[in-house]
């Protein structure tokens, strides 16, 4: 709480790496789909930004960044 978001990666392996202003860090990492596991069509999670915007994770293994109030 009361932290600001001062840097956002993702990288090739799809971790989302947030640097925070005090110097911690927060790192997610997707755990891979098993070859028979169905793909899901909801996203695994969302984060809702200060600024409306909405980070999603799957299905598929893909981020997105949009606007909360967008339809998925």
């Amino acid at each position: 709480m009361g932290k600001t978001v001062v840097a956002a990666d993702v990288d090739p392996s799809g971790t989302l790496k947030v640097g925070f202003s005090d110097g911690s860090n927060l790192e997610v990492r997707p755990a891979p789909l098993a070859p028979d596991e169905p793909v899901d069509d909801l996203e695994t999670w969302h984060l809702i930004t200060p600024e409306d915007l909405a980070l999603n994770y799957g299905p598929r293994g893909i981020w997105r960044l949009k606007r909360a109030d967008e339809v998925v």
